[in-house]
């Protein structure tokens, strides 16, 4: 997955006691299972290199004798039907929608790799840490309650989580827009796809419909990029300030 989302998940993924190896995408995934010594794999579906679907068919063609039976779960923003069917068509065993919910990856991991749940690391927050406020603060274009509620980090957390999501995301945006005003729509619409799905994880809701829309009017070709992309600038400053307004309210307390 791109650096935010794997950053993220594998924040997650440590709140639930769990380690994780990072891959940037299939081929490195299949050089590391052939090491050994893994028990599930959690996919994105858009990589270069080697895809999800691509990662998931070497599994099972048992290319990677460590890997055998391995479940594989995939983690996607597309939330459509087919992708599911797509996916599990191909071998996976299970399919997780962005944003990831904590509840749900932690009932799959359960469910899927049931023997490492004694083994899984003790939580070293606090309870204190992980409690959170009855209304986490929300902006316009910032709606936190995902991060805290849903995705079980603790408010002191999401500051630096939201300035990492910047960090990644600004100069990402300003080459959505360089594809988009030179012609590149395959490129563009690869980029959204990927924007999306980490602007819904930090709760930027607007900001990612706003990617998903360009995303597929990117691949389907129609009229309209241009003034989409145009249109994310004052949407990402939006998220910002929220974030600025956020921050400093979190840092006050």
């Amino acid at each position: 997955d791109n650096p935010f989302n794997r950053e993220v998940v594998q924040r997650m993924l440590g709140r639930l006691g769990f380690h994780a190896d990072l891959a940037v995408d299939g081929r490195e995934a299949v050089e590391r299972l052939a090491q050994g010594g893994h028990g599930l794999v959690l996919t994105d579906l858009h990589m270069p290199e080697m895809d999800g679907i691509g990662l998931v068919t070497a599994i099972r063609r048992g290319e990677t004798a460590a890997a055998a039976d391995l479940p594989v779960i995939a983690l996607t923003a597309d939330a459509f039907p087919e992708t599911a069917r797509r996916c599990l068509a191909a071998g996976m065993d299970a399919v997780l929608t962005k944003p990831i919910r904590q509840s749900e990856l932690e009932a799959e991991l359960a469910a899927r790799l049931p023997g490492a749940l004694p083994l899984r690391r003790a939580a070293t927050e606090t309870a204190a840490m992980l409690a959170a406020p009855a209304d986490p603060a929300i902006g316009a274009a910032l709606d936190v309650r995902l991060l805290v509620r849903d995705m079980g980090f603790s408010m002191q957390e999401v500051p630096e989580i939201l300035r990492t999501f910047v960090g990644y995301a600004r100069p990402r945006l300003n080459e959505l827009g360089v594809m988009v005003m030179t012609g590149r729509m395959e490129e563009a619409a690869a980029m959204a796809h990927h924007l999306k799905g980490s602007a819904r994880s930090v709760g930027a809701t607007q900001l990612g419909d706003m990617l998903d829309t360009l995303d597929r009017t990117c691949r389907r070709g129609e009229l309209g990029a241009v003034d989409m992309a145009w249109a994310l600038g004052p949407a990402f400053a939006a998220v910002e300030a929220d974030i600025a307004r956020l921050s400093g309210s979190v840092g006050e307390g």
